[in-house]
């Protein structure tokens, strides 16, 4: 039944006028409902007057909408409702003293277009009421089509509603999906299969009558069968199943394993599998000695025609089929292409995905994204389905599509030479798809995640670099630490973002593997530059000395730089990002600028709250590695007085000073901010551990 005012039902919800996104880049506020499109600069004054002229007008205020949703507009109501919720956060900053133009509440003169990127669905969008820059827009809402499996118009709308609870229906449909997938995918289903792993279980070994128990066999090393591979947040759990050593051959009754193992069975056998591969049932021996970082734990997911992810599990006890929250919905009349009349389902989406949609494949707050294991198992998986908290999501090597519609044409990091054709990397930061600057957006996501155990920081992410070195053709170089010899001036320049010390992780300080936290690394695209320093010589203690990817014991990296520069703290003082406040310092050189140059520290634990508590009383250097021009054809080879320097603070490593420095945080300054051009002529001899 539709209960619609006047204005929604005369709204043509199948051709609707597309987003305008080429003309408009999203900024990112870091909250829930209120969000900014900002005109590009470049977009010409007639190209956005001919987009205004093909808008569908919806309400011109808010009074409007209210009155249309007293009187029991469906479409009204769930438009007022996202509307109160961006009020409320924007009450919620005022009372926190942060209002300002950023944050300006929408003038609530409304208007619809179509979901962006083609989707199916539509956004009710507004202007603020204190525009910073001609042209900006506000989202206010945002909605999928969504209808149900048999009805009329299933065949071209890709949603289906989310329900409650993960039934038979819905794992039906993901089989479909997987299928489609294999017959529509070059990239997927015709794949060679690789070897399957030394252990599986064979969910189809039992009889009818005994459907409740699966077998541990082996298959033999020729063996090239399908099989599942499940991944889920097992570090706090691998560890409870070690004593129970099973023996080839051993029935195990399906009700005596973790609930997440039960769906796991239940989902491969959905999907036709014969075979699943579960670590803590399929490892040799005892779990402590079987190395997660080997090439053939890697081999495992890389190998397997799937992987069934717990991305919304906290352990292995929470299951897959996990209860989600009930979607409103309201029902808009459509007309198909052909003609025919009907009508599809509408249901709300959260703005903060839509808006930067590589936040539906980033899955930040998904238990699964705490820890550092499940990171490789997904980026060496060739497809994984997602049972997430919110819906399943499926991707694999085209595209990325969700239970309520989305379908990106994006891969998320990955270890692939090449792409399908209209298939773009996930890297939010990946300037281009060189292998470097995949490794700098891989690292973006990955840095953030803790580990269990701090020594794995660098462990976990053994077998994507081991898969990285052959996919660039030798390109990045060596591998040390986390880092690529060909770029390793470059990355050493990495700056933190709310990090915090990484515990026990033997990594050098001069690697972001010292720190737990986003990491950006890089000088961006479209920005030339020139390393002052040059690496002398990469000494990596690895706790195994037959494997490069190891884990690291003591690193020394040996540069010839420019002189040390020798700095003393001036002041610290607060910086305000939004919601994000990040305490810096600055430094001065005995030659250099009065008013300093701005230092970012590494860390700050809950003992130094304020850096000049990390760095009161240290010896402090300014250690310069690189220069930045403004363009590619102002690259140069010699100190640039207009160009920016990129480097590092850094501080004796023992008390008794020497060559050995250890980072304490970077720094980025103008030419003459440190000193004269000739601090820069010379070159010296500097070891960072």
């Amino acid at each position: 039944m539709m209960r619609l005012c006047k204005l929604c039902e005369s709204i043509p919800f199948e051709s609707l006028p597309a987003f305008p996104q080429d003309s408009y880049h999203a900024g990112s506020s870091g909250k829930q409902h209120i969000h900014h499109y900002f005109r590009r600069r470049d977009c010409p004054d007639d190209v956005a007057t001919a987009e205004a002229a093909r808008v569908v007008r919806y309400h011109a205020t808010i009074d409007s909408l209210r009155e249309a949703a007293v009187a029991e507009c469906d479409l009204c109501t769930l438009v007022l409702g996202e509307a109160e919720a961006l009020l409320a956060e924007l009450n919620s900053l005022e009372e926190s003293g942060l209002t300002t133009p950023r944050y300006s509440p929408p003038n609530f003169d409304m208007w619809v277009t179509q979901r962006p990127d083609g989707g199916q669905g539509l956004w009710v969008i507004s202007e603020p009421s204190v525009d910073r820059r001609s042209g900006t827009i506000m989202p206010i809402a945002a909605f999928a089509f969504v209808v149900e499996e048999d009805d009329p118009f299933a065949g071209f709308i890709h949603g289906r509603p989310v329900k409650t609870t993960i039934d038979s229906s819905v794992l039906e449909r993901v089989r479909r999906c997987v299928t489609q997938c294999d017959q529509e995918h070059d990239g997927c289903g015709a794949r060679p299969v690789g070897p399957v792993p030394k252990r599986l279980l064979d969910l189809h070994s039992s009889t009818t009558e005994n459907h409740n128990t699966i077998r541990l066999v082996e298959l033999g090393n020729d063996s090239r069968e399908k099989y599942a591979a499940l991944s889920y947040a097992s570090e706090p759990y691998i560890s409870r199943l070690e004593s129970d050593e099973l023996v080839d051959g051993a029935k195990i009754p399906i009700d005596s394993l973790p609930k997440t193992f039960q769906d796991a069975i239940l989902v491969t056998r959905t999907l036709g599998l014969q075979y699943l591969w579960i670590d803590s049932l399929c490892i040799l021996g005892t779990v402590t000695g079987w190395q997660r970082s080997s090439a053939q734990a890697g081999a495992i997911y890389t190998n397997a025609y799937l992987t069934i992810s717990a991305t919304g599990a906290n352990n292995a006890l929470d299951g897959l089929f996990f209860p989600r929250v009930k979607r409103k919905h309201a029902r808009v009349p459509y007309r198909a292409s052909d003609g025919t009349a009907g009508s599809v389902l509408v249901s709300s989406l959260p703005l903060v995905k839509e808006v930067i949609c590589t936040r539906y494949m980033e899955m930040k707050d998904e238990p699964i994204s705490v820890g550092v294991w499940s990171f490789q198992e997904r980026v060496l998986s060739q497809r994984v389905v997602h049972f997430a908290s919110d819906q399943i999501y499926i991707e694999c090597a085209q595209e990325f599509v969700s239970e309520d519609g989305l379908r990106e044409r994006l891969r998320y990091h990955n270890t692939a030479e090449a792409l399908p054709v209209g298939t773009k990397d996930y890297g939010p930061v990946a300037t281009t798809r060189s292998p470097v600057s995949r490794w700098f957006a891989l690292l973006w996501d990955y840095a953030r995640r803790v580990p269990a155990n701090p020594a794995d920081k660098l462990t976990a992410l053994s077998n994507i670099a081991r898969a990285f070195k052959p996919m660039s053709d030798g390109a990045v170089g060596e591998y040390v630490a986390g880092h690529w010899t060909n770029s390793l001036v470059e990355s050493l320049c990495w700056q933190p973002l709310k990090s915090k010390p990484a515990g026990d992780s033997a990594a050098p300080s001069w690697s972001w593997a010292s720190v737990n936290g986003i990491v950006g690394m890089g000088f961006g695209s479209g920005v030339a530059h020139h390393c002052l320093a040059t690496v002398d010589d990469t000494d990596v203690t690895l706790a195994d000395t037959g494997s490069t990817f190891g884990r690291v014991i003591a690193g020394a990296i040996t540069l010839q730089a420019p002189p040390l520069i020798p700095v003393l703290l001036l002041q610290d003082e607060e910086l305000r990002l939004g919601s994000y406040v990040s305490r810096r310092v600055r430094v001065r050189s005995e030659d250099g600028s009065e008013d300093g140059v701005i230092v970012g520290i590494d860390t700050k634990d809950k003992r130094h709250v304020r850096p000049c508590d990390v760095l009161g009383g240290r010896t402090l250097f300014a250690l310069v590695l690189a220069e930045t021009h403004g363009d590619q054809e102002c690259a140069r080879e010699s100190h640039d007085p207009e160009g920016t320097l990129h480097g590092l603070l850094v501080t004796p490593a023992t008390p008794s000073g020497g060559d050995k420095m250890r980072r304490l945080g970077f720094l980025v300054a103008g030419a003459a901010d440190l000193g004269p051009a000739s601090l820069f002529s010379t070159r010296e001899s500097v070891t960072l551990v």
